[in-house]
């Protein structure tokens, strides 16, 4: 007896002599890729291919990228014509030597995404970065105006209350005490066990005038200036033993 048997099933595509695109890893600041993903209409890999082929249009396949720190300064700068004849445009030749810029520093961390790609514009891509692929696609996408570079923010730790806080302890192993900027003064003991002990003389003295001077958490500050003053003691122990005091 003889069965029907079912038709075999196609495993992928047919072959062709296009090239295929493939899936490339990279780490991209998320404003770059979220700037490529709208640049390219919701499509990321396309949004990146399109920025690729856009820059690579705009400064030349054989030459070196400007600098994105002076192509995200503002708008292109309109060239008045000269009036002696001469072109303003460059050679080909001048400007293949120039460093092509740093790329694209954000403050949020860089995150690893997949993004399909032909291998040619993976090629022109990693021309573009220097050899590195995810650096070829910001400086890219700096160029195409993808993505605009914002003026340097100030940081959040420049003023941040716990900066250069060994700066604030004066520390005196031999008397055993440390005294704080603010007023805190800390008093060490030995205990029978080794450890040491840290005995605060003015703690709300010290919480009083935190809230005085506008503190917030005046508590929960001067908790912080105890285990400062009890871990620069424990430094200043070790630093005098491995000196042989």
């Amino acid at each position: 007896m003889k069965t029907a048997s079912s038709p075999r099933k196609r495993l992928g595509r047919p072959p062709t002599n296009r090239p295929l695109k493939r899936p490339v890893n990279v780490m991209l600041d998320p404003r770059v890729a979220e700037g490529l993903r709208a640049y390219g209409a919701g499509n990321l890999s396309g949004g990146v291919a399109l920025a690729a082929q856009n820059a690579g249009e705009r400064v030349g396949a054989k030459r070196a990228l400007p600098d994105v720190r002076a192509a995200m300064a503002g708008e292109p700068r309109t060239v008045a014509p000269r009036t002696d004849g001469k072109s303003t445009r460059k050679p080909d030749g001048l400007g293949a030597g120039r460093p092509l810029g740093r790329p694209l520093v954000g403050v949020a961390p860089r995150v690893r995404t997949t993004i399909q790609l032909y291998p040619a514009v993976v090629e022109q891509l990693r021309f573009f970065g220097d050899g590195v692929v995810a650096q070829g696609i910001e400086r890219a996408a700096v160029l195409v105006r993808a993505v605009r570079l914002e003026p340097a923010r100030p940081s959040s730790t420049t003023n941040h209350p716990n900066r250069n806080w060994k700066r604030r302890w004066q520390v005196d192993c031999d008397a055993g005490t440390a005294a704080h900027e603010s007023g805190l003064n800390a008093r060490f003991h030995r205990l029978a066990s080794g450890d040491w002990r840290v005995n605060v003389d003015n703690g709300p003295e010290t919480i009083a005038a935190l809230l005085a001077s506008g503190e917030p958490k005046p508590q929960a500050r001067v908790e912080r200036l105890i285990w400062e003053a009890h871990e620069l003691f424990r430094r200043a122990l070790d630093r005098r033993l491995r000196n042989g005091g």
